[in-house]
């Protein structure tokens, strides 16, 4: 069975599907994936009213949203990169501002833009968001949603959508009461099918689309109710509805994308958004042995209209925001890989979760984790700068392994290990495995003075790092002190220097910020060619 781990999730509404569209038979690379985007947004744009809005959904009186298309769209330009203060998107805000809602999907939707809008702005959209949150919270009494609140209860995709705009107020310092999660967790574990799916209103077959929204919401609500379980180390502590979701993921992700698992209500765009929110919750790059975002990105590619568009039963603007949201979500950096090895690798699996929250929401800028294992090639590891490896227990490596992490780290990339609950077994056998990787170099404390105390934030020599340097670049980074603790708890306030000090490995490591988008790597494969001569 799977283990649980890694952040990040959102809200988004209605469903699509895609019109025919050119074939673009190209592989996927970044080039094809930014091209895609860029077209994508230009479309939105095009489409953008006068009064900054976009036009409704539906017939007054019949599934009738005013301002949820405006949301969506909002919300997928906001996060591929314009500003909340361009006057195309302040417009579009304002414009919501003076909209009344009282629709599920358009309030999930238009809470998920306040509150990323609010990051750059002083949090000038903050009173909307605390409201529109409220409504959502306080219109619930069984954890689900219908298409309006206040509700007694409705189907899955509704509800997905309210909890997402609830965990998006949630990050934008919105105080969301404790008992909010519980009665939305309770909800998705009683509707949970026996193979680990879901369905759209609780009973029949298992359907991708809605097999996404109840593991994205499962691990929101783990994440609000659960993250104390796990202070010590070898809990036995594992929600396994979650895994049972993932394990279904992992059987039939390849088969929904060429029809033979049912994909359920919406169509690719609606569903690929919701599994740019599993990949990201769950840390996991590949569901089975899918690479889930470039088999997702390619298809989308291949599928844009000659105008920059994704069309379907609802719509270009709806089909092209969920398009953009996948894209671009799924793209953003990932600074650390948690390395999944023969040991207790995962004492804490919602550590990198936490970390890399707080430090999107420090630097403005989304970094994302995810969980990798030394099965794949080595090119696979350069998705980040930084290989992350924490434990209590000595880890164990074979010979093949311990070859791949240092052709890893000879690569470019960086070892970066925790010693979590005191663990004098992992401090020891973490220095053994750098004896063996590295024996022409010494593990050396780095003492106050060093420049990874004061790359950015002040720390003052606490917590105290060692390194292996080669002379020009750290080769590994090491500390016996039990931060990861700090991250899965969630303390931010009250332990910030733990946090701190992972921003300043961050920084030291990638030249004070510098990063690449996943799935690209600064280390060329070898090319292929046919000899001339010999």
């Amino acid at each position: 069975m799977r283990t649980i781990a890694v952040i990040l999730a959102a809200g988004c509404l209605l469903a699509a599907s895609s019109t025919p569209a050119p074939a673009q038979q190209q592989a996927f690379s970044d080039e094809a994936v930014e091209k895609a985007i860029e077209r994508g947004v230009k479309f939105l744009l095009s489409q953008q009213r006068e009064n900054g809005s976009w036009p409704p959904f539906g017939e007054p009186g019949q599934n009738y949203h005013a301002s949820g298309p405006t949301a969506l769209a909002t919300y997928a330009l906001l996060e591929s990169g314009i500003s909340p203060q361009d006057e195309r998107m302040a417009k579009a805000l304002d414009w919501m501002a003076q909209t009344p809602e009282n629709m599920t999907y358009s309030l999930g939707l238009r809470c998920s833009a306040w509150q990323i809008a609010n990051v750059t702005t002083r949090k000038k959209y903050y009173k909307l968001l605390a409201k529109e949150a409220r409504m959502l919270y306080s219109g619930t009494k069984s954890g689900s949603y219908s298409y309006s609140v206040p509700t007694g209860g409705g189907d899955n995709s509704n509800s997905q959508y309210g909890l997402l705009g609830v965990w998006a107020a949630a990050r934008g310092d919105v105080e969301v009461p404790k008992q909010y999660w519980q009665l939305v967790l309770s909800h998705w574990l009683r509707c949970q099918n026996p193979d680990g799916g879901w369905t759209y209103s609780g009973s029949g077959e298992s359907t991708a689309t809605m097999t996404a929204a109840g593991v994205a919401s499962l691990f929101v609500c783990f994440d609000n109710i659960f993250a104390a379980k796990f202070a010590e180390c070898g809990s036995d502590f594992r929600l396994s509805a979650i895994d049972k979701g993932l394990e279904w993921f992992d059987r039939n992700f390849l088969g929904t994308l060429t029809g033979k698992v049912p994909m359920g209500i919406g169509g690719l765009d609606y569903y690929l958004y919701g599994v740019e929110r599993v990949g990201l919750a769950s840390g996991y790059k590949y569901f089975g042995k899918a690479d889930w975002y470039k088999l997702g990105a390619t298809q989308l590619v291949r599928s844009q209209s000659a105008q920059g568009a994704w069309g379907g039963g609802y719509g270009s603007i709806v089909n092209t925001s969920f398009a953009l949201l996948f894209l671009v979500r799924g793209r953003n950096p990932v600074l650390f890989n948690k390395l999944e090895y023969e040991g207790d690798w995962n004492n804490r699996p919602r550590d990198l979760a936490s970390l890399t929250g707080w430090l999107s929401q420090t630097f403005e800028i989304t970094v994302n984790w995810q969980i990798v294992n030394l099965r794949v090639p080595i090119r696979e590891l350069h998705d980040a700068p930084i290989l992350y490896i924490a434990g209590s227990k000595a880890p164990t490596f074979t010979d093949e392994q311990l070859e791949k992490l240092r052709e890893y780290v000879w690569q470019g990339g960086t070892l970066f290990s925790c010693r979590e609950c005191g663990g004098r077994e992992f401090g020891t056998g973490i220095r053994e495995v750098y004896k063996k990787l590295f024996p022409q170099y010494e593990l050396v404390d780095c003492g106050p003075e060093h420049e990874i105390n004061d790359v950015y934030f002040q720390l003052k020599g606490r917590p105290k790092f060692s390194m292996i340097s080669n002379g020009i670049r750290p080769l590994v980074i090491h500390t016996d002190e039990d931060l990861p603790m700090e991250w899965q708890l969630q303390r931010y306030a009250t332990k910030r220097r733990e946090f701190e000090a992972a921003a300043n490995v961050f920084m030291y490591v990638t030249d004070r910020g510098t990063l690449r988008r996943r799935a690209t790597s600064l280390w060329p494969e070898a090319p292929e060619f046919t000899a001339a001569r010999t």
